[in-house]
């Protein structure tokens, strides 16, 4: 079982093995409020799910998702739960063992601040879990044909990132909650404002702003906004699809796509003033 908001990192890999492996999962979608509620996912559950699947916060509009009610839901029907915090990581808190996470993956290029092409994982029982793959390794003996049995080692093959390694691990020393409350101060003066104009479809709930905000503009496509705000004005935003394709259906954005504004901790309020003011024409 997995939720609607989920990243194609998560949805290939399951969509792949429906295909050769006859593996079956189900999609819970969220209501009109673009919520996603443990009670939807209890109820899209069957005696045989083996796995809960739930991101954390959504990458496409920073939905964030009640992983603590999700996880005790899945002690409670014997399930195992899977948490992408991708997104989260560094913004919200993270505890696998309130929470009942059995898996948990996260990127470092995101607000970890670490460099694009590293991440990590947490498993609460590698050992029921085999290798999947197999080559050099920098632990065991090299004469030997098997790969190593000891985690993490058996999830490992080939010459480790140590570049992007020792990167991440100078950015977790980056004071994170520090700047939490003034990203989340930025964000929500720019969602106070824009919710008020006309022409503003909104994809983000106010109680999920945290750093993100979603929109599209009537009568025009992602895309054309984001050229324009970047061409024009050097500002950066996302556009497009944000690699979710079951929540397009429901946002009914499967033709213009989504326009995503993500706030930094470098970010002032002099720069939300400026984005609103070059956005203030389209969506009035």
């Amino acid at each position: 079982m997995l939720t609607a908001y989920e990243h194609n990192a998560i949805v290939r890999p399951l969509e792949y093995l429906q295909r050769a492996k006859g593996v079956e999962f189900s999609v819970v979608q969220p209501n009109t409020n673009g919520e996603i509620s443990v009670e939807s996912i209890e109820k899209a559950c069957a005696p045989n799910t083996k796995l809960i699947i739930s991101t954390y916060m959504a990458n496409i509009n920073g939905a964030v998702l009640p992983i603590s009610d999700i996880g005790r839901l899945a002690k409670t029907l014997r399930c195992s739960f899977f948490v992408d915090a991708a997104q989260a990581a560094g913004l919200l808190e993270i505890d696998v063992e309130a929470n009942f996470v059995d898996f948990l993956i996260f990127t470092g290029h995101k607000y970890l601040l670490g460099p694009s092409g590293i991440g990590g994982g947490y498993i609460r029982s590698p050992a029921l879990l085999d290798e999947y793959l197999h080559g050099g390794s920098k632990y065991g003996s090299s004469l030997s044909s098997y790969h190593p049995s000891l985690p993490p080692y058996k999830f490992e093959a080939g010459t480790s990132n140590y570049l992007g390694i020792a990167a991440l691990g100078a950015a977790l020393n980056f004071p994170y909650t520090n700047y939490r409350q003034h990203i989340a101060n930025l964000a929500k003066s720019f969602f106070d404002e824009i919710s008020t104009w006309k022409k503003m479809n909104l994809y983000t709930r106010k109680e999920d702003v945290k750093a993100i905000i979603s929109f599209t503009i009537d009568g025009l496509f992602a895309g054309e906004v984001a050229h324009y705000l970047m061409s024009e004005h050097n500002i950066l935003v996302r556009s497009g699809f944000m690699c979710a394709p079951y929540i397009h259906p429901v946002f009914k954005t499967t033709l213009h796509g989504i326009v995503r504004v993500s706030f930094g901790y470098n970010n002032t309020y002099e720069q939300v003033e400026q984005v609103l003011k070059v956005l203030f024409n389209f969506g009035r």
